[in-house]
């Protein structure tokens, strides 16, 4: 939505898009991958390795989170507003993508039958 509010030239409606947007950025998140990322990641290692394993899990995201906030301002000055949020659209589709095709369902299984669905793949 934001995107498209950016592509529409001295829109007044932008203020209230932006500001609507961002909350359910924000809501959306909260309910879906932000908390998600914390409990696969619990879930999909084995239990000699977890705490390690999810220690450099979670190292690993809040980089990723890190690079994009150091990107961020580049992103607007290279791609513009409405490329950069068109590219974390189409970067946040890729990552519905990939889950849906490659997570597997965990609710109602024990960690030793989502352990056992890992090491079969």
């Amino acid at each position: 939505m934001l995107a498209l509010a950016f592509h529409v030239p001295h829109s007044s409606f932008l203020g209230g898009v932006a500001v609507g947007s961002l909350m359910l950025l924000v809501g959306s998140w909260m309910i879906g991958p932000g908390a998600t990322t914390f409990l696969l990641i619990s879930k999909i290692y084995p239990l000699r390795i977890r705490a390690t394993a999810m220690s450099i899990a979670t190292v690993a995201l809040w980089a990723g989170y890190l690079l994009s906030t150091l990107t961020f301002l580049t992103l607007i000055q290279t791609l513009g507003r409405a490329g950069t949020f068109w590219l974390y659209s189409l970067l946040g589709f890729g990552a519905w993508l990939f889950a849906y095709l490659f997570v597997p369902e965990t609710k109602g299984k024990s960690l030793d039958e989502i352990q056992a669905t890992w090491t079969q793949r």
